[in-house]
């Protein structure tokens, strides 16, 4: 277990510790013969694990609702209590706030009306079956007045048990620090941006807040709290400020005209309003109508290009300040200067990937003495709410080994799989392949995830918490699941290969094509991937409607692709293809 922590709390070390764990695992999946050929992708590679501070804020959390839980669950066992842990009640309401709050109602000592919230909620967790909310009848209902004598008996106990929680969460004050640091850094960087926003539309400012700012400008050191509630005339969400100006955007206006907020809300909206327009000169009190019904002030309600011009401002500094934020990390740092010391060109924007929670296998090229070598980034962020890190991990690892080098002329041009990757064209969204290559990749790594899992080999994902969770493109494993079934040395070499020539030499150029489209119907019939695996037992049913029509389809296609991959393999080949300039 505290292996696994650690491997959260410095996940690019343990990412590196643990290549050769998972390099050995994709050599016993693909087979010994090719362990020349994976060893040489996994040296061929920088590996970077990235947690994010607000990812490790969470883990962090869960961590202590997992050990705080536990240290409750033991005390509540004492009095004989048994609580389900499987009850997502208990995590969040048998802690030791509650089990105080329930201490001093045994004690007779008046509760505020939030510790009856807490006592009502910690006894809901314990007897989720009691339907009431009222906090007498619970107690009435649960009977747990009963063990009052064995509570107060226990409170040294269960002060104990408190006591080691909190010790517990000392242990981790290092990760509390690095988190805290982060954040203030961010809050720093944030604000530098704010003040750009505010000076760039200082002229909307009122005489106030103009003398206002003014006076931070003369301060060493600026707060979030002094610009809170301030500028109310400036909109942007870079540190929380009053939005008026924002709020006169036509279509807020016309939603205002027809009723669509609710009654709360529409009054915030018409406050900002009023606001404005004192703070340019007049006022008519509270009466809302009056100042629309003057053309003084129609005439100097911000006009919908200069919302649209703030907005757009606000967006582009906020992007500008986060960039600033994650190259300013010195996770970032340490990867440009490994990039720089092993002479590897990317163009991929990492900053903006770690800023995105990307996990991706990032296109790169080496320089060597008589050209370029592949040498691709394994991007890995770490720390999601899903417990499958290990089989993250492993779809990249996966895209590692089938990406090889095309061509380098100021961009990396790869193939990976059956797709090539310009990153020439970064901006570029669409890949036409993406869906099905995605699929067969993420086939191969479902099968390695599940024989490591089989083995009991656990790295980044914690057994205990392990989640069951279908990936998207899985849903789309019935396409070609009978060619696998034939064809999986062909397509795994085909992939591997260090052109297109492969595909084309082993399962046909035209047959890759036809079942790119099969991949192309199928997400546009289900672009909610998970949901074929709720049509697929009403097809065997034979139940008939659209969506199983368009299933049955789908799988008619995938049959007669398949059949013809069987008769073009059977066939005297007779295919010859230039092959693509510079491939390595």
């Amino acid at each position: 277990m505290q292996e696994y922590f650690q491997s959260h709390f410095y996940p690019n070390r343990y990412l590196k510790k643990y290549l050769p764990i998972f390099k050995e695992e994709f050599i016993k999946y693909y087979g010994e013969e090719h362990r020349e050929y994976i060893e040489q992708k996994f040296t061929n590679a920088i590996f970077f694990a990235f947690i994010d501070p607000v990812n490790l804020e969470e883990f962090l959390k869960e961590m202590y609702n997992q050990q705080e839980l536990s240290f409750t669950s033991q005390f509540l066992n004492k009095i004989g209590l048994e609580i389900d842990k499987n009850n997502p009640l208990i995590l969040f309401h048998v802690n030791f706030d509650t089990l105080d709050c329930f201490y001093k109602l045994l004690k007779n000592k008046e509760l505020t009306n939030n510790e009856k919230c807490n006592v009502i909620a910690f006894l809901k967790g314990l007897f989720p079956q009691i339907e009431s909310k009222d906090l007498n009848t619970i107690l009435k209902e649960s009977k747990i007045l009963d063990k009052k004598e064995q509570f107060l008996d226990e409170e040294s106990t269960f002060l104990s048990f408190k006591e080691n929680f909190i010790q517990y969460k000392k242990t981790f004050q290092d990760q509390e620090n690095y988190i805290t640091e982060c954040y203030n850094l961010r809050d720093q960087i944030l604000i530098k941006y704010t003040l750009r926003l505010i000076q760039e539309f200082y002229f909307l400012l009122s005489d106030k807040d103009k003398r206002y700012f003014l006076s931070l400008t003369k301060k060493e050191k600026i707060t979030q709290s002094d610009l809170e509630n301030h500028f109310e005339n400036i909109t942007g969400p870079l540190i929380s400020l009053n939005g008026n100006i924002e709020s006169f955007d036509k279509e807020i206006l016309d939603k205002i005209k027809k009723g669509c907020f609710s009654k709360k809300i529409e009054e915030q909206l018409k406050l900002l309003h009023i606001s404005y327009f004192i703070s340019q000169g007049f006022n008519y009190g509270y009466n809302y109508n009056r100042y629309w019904e003057d053309n003084r002030c129609k005439d100097i309600a911000p006009p919908q290009k200069l919302i649209n011009l703030i907005s757009e401002r606000r967006e582009i500094l906020y992007i500008e300040a986060l960039r600033e934020y994650y190259k300013s990390l010195l996770s970032y740092i340490e990867l440009q200067q490994e990039i720089k010391s092993k002479n590897v060109k990317v163009n991929q924007p990492i900053d903006i990937l770690m800023m995105q929670g990307e996990t991706c296998v990032i296109p790169g090229a080496r320089k060597i003495d008589d050209g370029y070598i592949s040498y691709p980034i394994v991007f890995i962020n770490i720390g999601t709410s899903i417990s499958v890190e290990d089989h993250n991990v492993i779809h990249e690892l996966n895209h590692l080994i089938e990406t090889n080098l095309l061509e380098y002329n100021g961009g990396v041009v790869t193939k990976c799989g059956w797709e090539e990757m310009n990153t020439n064209h970064p901006a570029q969204k669409i890949r036409s392949r993406e869906v099905m290559n995605e699929t067969v990749n993420e086939y191969f790594a479902n099968e390695i995830a599940n024989q490591m899992e089989k083995e009991g080999i656990y790295l980044f994902t914690n057994p205990d918490t392990e989640k069951e969770y279908i990936f998207p493109n899985q849903a789309f494993f019935f396409i070609i699941q009978n060619l696998l079934n034939t064809f999986k040395k062909e397509v795994i070499e085909s992939r591997w290969y260090p052109n297109f020539i492969g595909y084309a030499d082993k399962l046909g150029e035209d047959n890759i094509n036809k079942l790119n489209s099969i991949f192309h119907q199928a997400a546009t019939y289900f672009p909610r991937y998970q949901t074929v695996n709720d049509i697929i037992p009403r097809l065997t049913d034979g139940i008939q409607d659209e969506d199983t029509h368009h299933l049955q389809e789908l799988m008619t296609c995938s049959d007669e692709i398949y059949q013809n991959i069987k008769d073009f393999n059977s066939a005297p080949k007779q295919y010859t293809k230039t092959q693509k300039k510079g491939a390595i």
